[in-house]
């Protein structure tokens, strides 16, 4: 087992999630990549490797390591759907329009702080902005 296979397990170990091949192969491939992939992204690599994996066993073990928080779905245009995995920090998730690279700057957790100040409890959050990122500016 190489390293971010041994991590992969142990961050299912830590949220009590059955460790199963393809449950680690997809943390695995997440970890590994070190940036936002979309679906298909995650699919070819996970295909090109392992031949055997089907969409719906990607879409099911992508929905639990959401709901267990260990992974971030980041949603832009309403149908562009993006995973990150959860370091525990808010981000604002910025897509450039050019070259598509998503990039990721943290937030103050004053904002949410102070809406639960407030009396409201926060279930969710999605953070995606859009613009021209500096590199294709020159």
């Amino acid at each position: 087992m190489n390293k971010n296979q041994k991590l992969s397990k142990e961050i299912l170990e830590k949220h009590n999630i059955n460790t199963s091949y393809y449950r680690i192969v997809i943390l695995e491939q997440i970890i590994k990549s070190k940036k936002c992939l979309k679906i298909d992204e995650i699919y070819k690599t996970l295909y090109d490797t392992t031949s055997t994996i089907s969409k719906a066993t990607l879409y099911n073990n992508l929905m639990i390591f959401e709901k267990h928080n260990i992974l971030n779905k980041i949603i832009f245009n309403q149908d562009e759907i993006y995973y990150c995995l959860n370091d525990g920090n808010i981000y604002l998730y910025f897509k450039c329009e050019i070259c598509n690279n998503i990039y990721k700057f943290p937030i103050d957790l004053q904002c949410f702080n102070s809406i639960n100040k407030e009396g409201n409890q926060i279930n969710s959050y999605n953070i995606a902005s859009y613009g021209i990122c500096k590199k294709c500016l020159k």
